[in-house]
């Protein structure tokens, strides 16, 4: 006997298989070409359709179509934030709906009356989620944050472990995590992410908890200490090892050399950018 069963973390029964289910399929700029190109992709599709109902014909030039593509994108293609997102239109235009992403959780508040508190707006929802946490979880969670785009398992135990977390915890913690899809895991290229809505969420959080700092100088030391451990490759025939090491975390570099510099650590900043400095030669930045 067979059953299908929806849940945010595994059952953990004997036969049990995972098919796990990400955000909506997002629109693909390569076919721009197309006049229906935000159609063919899932999110496109439902932001649509919702808004098209609060607003007949809200949709009509090429720069409204590119704005909504930039909703879907930021909403990581996940259905409720973009419902929400698309309950907007009836008072707001899709160039401010996309605007106003930069403060998602003010902005996308529902108001139906038959859908669960949780539902209602994308922070109860995530904030449902995270209740179920224990406080390392949450922990980690909110250290996780300062990653710009994505991570590996040594980055994360090398800046987020501290405190409460040892450094051999965090992988269990980061599975559990990913188990409960609050972050997701790319196996094939061996790195973690958060959606781009968690991430903000968990920024919150760490902010709130006075930890953001803390977690942002050692996000910098790392990446300061790998771009200038790999650096002397650069000079040698290892040059494509060490571009497919440092170039899944252009942005996390980027990331920390701004911190550096907004919080006038500057001999660090300068560290990070002379170990970078063959790197982003090498990409033509």
């Amino acid at each position: 006997m067979w059953a299908l069963a929806t849940s945010r973390e595994r059952l953990g029964v004997a036969g049990e298989v995972i098919l796990p289910v990400g955000g909506l399929e997002l629109p693909d700029h390569q076919q721009r070409g197309r006049h229906d190109w935000l159609e063919c992709s899932e999110a496109g599709r439902l932001f649509i359709d919702r808004a098209t109902r609060a607003r007949p014909g809200l949709i009509s030039h090429a720069p409204d179509v590119a704005a909504v593509a930039r909703i879907c994108e930021r909403l990581d293609g996940i259905p409720l934030a973009l419902e929400l997102a698309a309950a907007r239109a009836r008072l707001m235009s899709v160039h401010a709906i996309a605007a106003g992403l930069s403060d998602r959780f003010h902005l996308l508040v529902g108001s139906g009356r038959a859908a669960p508190s949780r539902q209602k707006t994308l922070l109860a929802s995530i904030e449902w989620s995270c209740a179920l946490l224990d406080n390392d979880e949450r922990s980690l969670l909110a250290r996780l944050s300062v990653f710009a785009s994505g991570f590996a398992l040594t980055a994360a135990e090398a800046v987020c472990a501290g405190g409460e977390i040892a450094s051999a915890q965090v992988l269990g913690l980061l599975t559990s995590l990913v188990d409960k899809s609050l972050v997701q895991a790319d196996v094939s290229a061996d790195r973690f992410r958060l959606h781009e809505t968690m991430r903000a969420y968990a920024a919150a959080a760490l902010e709130a908890g006075g930890g953001t700092a803390a977690a942002r100088d050692l996000h910098l030391r790392y990446f300061a200490t790998l771009t200038n451990a790999i650096r002397p490759k650069f000079e040698t025939r290892e040059l494509g090892f060490a571009l497919a090491v440092l170039e899944p975390d252009l942005d996390n570099i980027r990331a920390a050399f701004d911190w550096g510099v907004a919080s006038s650590q500057l001999d660090a900043a300068a560290e990070l950018l002379g170990g970078a400095g063959k790197f982003f030669e090498a990409l033509g930045l």
